[in-house]
């Protein structure tokens, strides 16, 4: 894996956020905040390790995603609404959504028609609403009663909403029209701070500052429980098959 030397890491008061590498492998967004309401993002082209681009950020980020074809990459504020930028042009903003909340890009829409375009589904408290790469609002889904959940994303294989609750101890799904489906427990995570999906949306990923734990999305059955101390951030790499983790001091793939 290539060493990267982040010039933000250097800047006194700032440590590790979120971190993100893009479905094709062509970029890594990483950022840095001062757990206030200050953060800044370093852009890095992977294929030579170059600085793409570099700026401040409206406020702490605590997620990121990216879409299919690594030309767009939206995240969820603090203290702002969700915003897509369009990643190769430098992060410049494509559009800021109505609504706060998490925000995932269709998965495995390539799968379905590969010319199909790009949705965003920003999951607010009571409804989620889906935007085109335009930032057109397309469709707006009604979830109310589904509002104590820490983080949502559509399943577009099987055309269903998939919600993990506040307390990151139950998985449970709704169709496209709010009818409700199956709830699964999930285990061995408490205190969470951190959270990600696999490209596909087949594999969640939490994580507390001591430990990492990974589920089958579709049983709950728990993969992977990796203790460490002081975890900063985690995400799948862009196959699913591994864990990008960040520390205080560094960045580790498992």
């Amino acid at each position: 894996m290539r060493h990267i030397d982040f010039v933000s890491r250097k800047q006194s008061g700032f440590f590790n956020g979120e971190v993100s590498v893009s479905p094709k492998r062509s970029m890594l967004l990483a950022t840095f905040t001062d757990f206030g309401e200050k953060a800044i993002y370093e852009l890095i082209r992977l294929a030579d390790g170059k600085l793409v681009s570099s700026g401040a950020l409206k406020s702490v980020p605590y997620s990121i995603t990216w879409s299919e074809d690594d030309q767009m990459v939206a995240m969820k504020f603090k203290s702002a609404n969700a915003t897509c930028y369009e990643a190769k042009a430098g992060m410049k903003e494509i559009f800021t959504c109505a609504i706060s909340g998490d925000v995932v890009f269709s998965r495995n829409r390539s799968l379905l028609n590969p010319k199909s375009e790009s949705f965003l589904y920003v999951f607010g408290d009571d409804i989620t609403h889906v935007y085109t790469s335009k930032g057109v609002l397309k469709d707006s889904v009604d979830i109310d009663g589904y509002h104590n959940y820490a983080m949502g994303w559509f399943d577009i294989l099987h055309n269903k909403f998939n919600l993990v609750s506040e307390a990151n101890d139950e998985l449970f799904t709704f169709s496209k029209d709010a009818k409700p489906g199956e709830t699964l427990a999930l285990k061995d995570a408490t205190d969470v701070s951190g959270r990600d999906l696999d490209k596909d949306g087949a594999k969640y990923l939490c994580h507390t500052d001591k430990a990492l734990v990974a589920y089958d999305a579709g049983t709950a059955r728990t993969l992977l429980n990796y203790p460490h101390k002081e975890i900063a951030s985690a995400c799948f790499t862009p196959d699913g098959k591994n864990v990008l983790l960040t520390d205080k001091d560094d960045f580790i793939r498992h």
